[in-house]
């Protein structure tokens, strides 16, 4: 709460500005929630930090928006009006916790372990705690100052900009390396999932209910819906809110096909989509070959949460 972004003032019970900094206020929360319980030797959900970051990295490359929508614009649309990224949704949470993970090794690598992110946000807490919130660029700085190293083509490619996160790139400062694969993603069961990247909505003001996808790779957007249709019908039954387009695409089986009657500028059609499964990344990061000393220093320090 003391380190805000700019756009952010005292706390209020009115809606608050759209901001570009809330991967980093939001994301770091995520880092540290992981990693404080970490170190008060509190039990978490993934054995390992390596176990967590598998899981975080899954996520980024299961989500088209995590990956090919830049932080900055995610964390504008955390708060803004429903559909402002299209047919992409993303986590301002899970980018910024990724980002946090790759600095921390930057700086650890930089310092040889002597320094952590724990001491950007000591300084970030010395220079944003009051009423000024900070800006992308004062992150940047802090980083530079705590690690001695320009961040600047970083937030370029990865913050401001949409890059993919070359992950190996900063595995390796810690000896350990990222394999990428898929499959099909199933329940607790080992049953194939149905593909339910979709929702329906209404903006304010608006008594008509429109589709919403979160991946351009989804059944429904390679049908031909995308986020802002309207939406008249599902099966020739009148949707009248949001609640009923959930529970009439809850009921669908495998290999049913839905009818969606939608209304656009051009006029009404009926797109059909065919309920099928969808894929899921699956990451394994495992040590490298040959790593040195100092790596593996870097290594430990890092797993068990050095500060």
């Amino acid at each position: 709460m003391r380190i805000h972004p700019i756009e952010y003032g005292d706390v209020g019970f009115r809606k608050q500005p759209l901001s570009k900094g809330l991967w980093f206020s939001e994301g770091l929360t995520m880092f540290y929630a992981d990693l404080l319980l970490r170190r008060a030797g509190i039990p978490v959900e993934h054995t390992t930090r390596i176990n967590h970051l598998e899981w975080l990295i899954q996520r980024y490359y299961s989500a088209a928006g995590n990956r090919e929508v830049s932080p900055e614009k995610v964390s504008l649309a955390s708060y803004g009006p429903e559909g402002m990224l299209g047919d992409y949704s993303g986590s301002s949470h899970l980018q910024g916790e990724l980002l946090g993970t790759i600095f921390d090794l930057i700086i650890r690598d930089a310092t040889n372990g002597r320094k952590s992110m724990d001491d950007v946000m000591r300084l970030m807490m010395e220079k944003f705690s009051g009423e000024k919130g900070f800006t992308g660029k004062d992150i940047e700085s802090a980083l530079k100052e705590i690690s001695g190293r320009d961040f600047h083509q970083f937030f370029e490619d990865h913050v401001r900009g949409n890059k993919i996160i070359d992950f190996n790139k900063y595995l390796s400062m810690i000896g350990m390396k990222m394999e990428l694969s898929s499959t099909d993603a199933v329940n607790e069961e080992g049953k194939p999932l149905m593909d339910f990247r979709a929702y329906a909505f209404q903006r304010d003001g608006e008594s008509i209910i429109r589709f919403g996808t979160t991946d351009p790779q989804t059944v429904w957007a390679k049908a031909g819906l995308h986020t802002g249709d309207m939406i008249k019908s599902v099966n020739d039954t009148i949707m009248k809110t949001p609640e009923n387009f959930f529970r009439m695409i809850r009921k669908m089986q495998m290999g049913d096909r839905v009818i969606i009657e939608v209304q656009r500028a051009s006029g009404s059609s009926k797109i059909q989509v065919i309920m099928t499964g969808y894929k899921r990344a699956v990451v394994n990061i495992t040590e490298k070959s040959g790593i040195n000393e100092r790596q593996k220093k870097l290594m430990k320090e890092w797993n068990e949460g050095g500060k």
